[in-house]
């Protein structure tokens, strides 16, 4: 779980200013948002492509958008 923006000042006391803290709390969320829209992530086939043998394969980019929720950063 990634820690709420004062748990992660509470525990990082090193920073020397506040453009440093941001970018690394921003890291954790981006970090955090990555590996949840890749577990999420919703593949389809759709074989009523033509022109290909085997049809086309995608992602449905609402599946990536929707994974991590703006409301976990805190």
């Amino acid at each position: 779980m990634v820690p709420t923006a004062l748990e992660f000042f509470m525990k990082q006391k090193t920073y020397t200013n506040i453009e440093q803290f941001m970018i690394e709390f921003a890291k954790l969320h981006v970090d955090a948002a990555l590996k949840k829209a890749s577990d999420e992530a919703e593949v389809f086939k759709d074989l009523n492509i033509k022109n290909t043998t085997y049809g086309m394969i995608g992602v449905n980019s609402d599946s990536i958008l929707n994974a991590y929720p703006l409301t976990n950063i805190k």
